[in-house]
C-alpha cells in the first residue's frame, strides 16, 4: 500500500483521524482522536478535548477488532456514526 510515513526504522505508519457522527450525518462530526496503524499494531491517541468515555470505549473496541490490518479494515467500515479518514502526509516526489 502506498502512502504512510516511515518511522526511524523504516516501518510504514498510517495515520487515521477517527470521527464520530452523533446524528448520523456525514458533515456533522467530532474528532475523537487519531489512530497510528503499523501492522499488526494500532495505537490510539484521544483528542485532548474529547471526554465521552462511552465513545472512546467503542473506538477502542473497533481499533482492537480491526487488527492485524487496522488501516484497511477501519477505512472499509460502513457506518452512519463512524468514519476514519487518512491523514497520511502526501509524499514529496519533487525531491527525486
Amino acid at each position: 500500500m502506498d502512502g504512510g510515513s516511515k518511522d526511524k526504522s523504516g516501518v510504514t505508519v498510517h495515520i487515521l483521524e477517527a470521527r464520530f457522527h452523533h446524528h448520523g450525518k456525514p458533515d456533522d462530526f467530532v474528532v475523537v482522536g487519531r489512530l497510528f496503524c503499523c501492522d499488526p499494531w494500532v495505537i490510539l491517541e484521544i483528542a485532548a478535548d474529547f471526554q465521552d468515555d462511552a465513545i472512546v470505549s467503542t473506538l477502542t473496541d473497533l481499533a482492537m477488532a480491526s487488527r492485524p490490518r487496522a488501516f484497511e479494515t477501519l477505512r472499509g467500515i460502513e457506518s452512519r456514526y463512524w468514519s476514519f479518514v487518512s491523514t497520511d502526509p502526501i509524499p514529496d516526489r519533487s525531491a527525486n
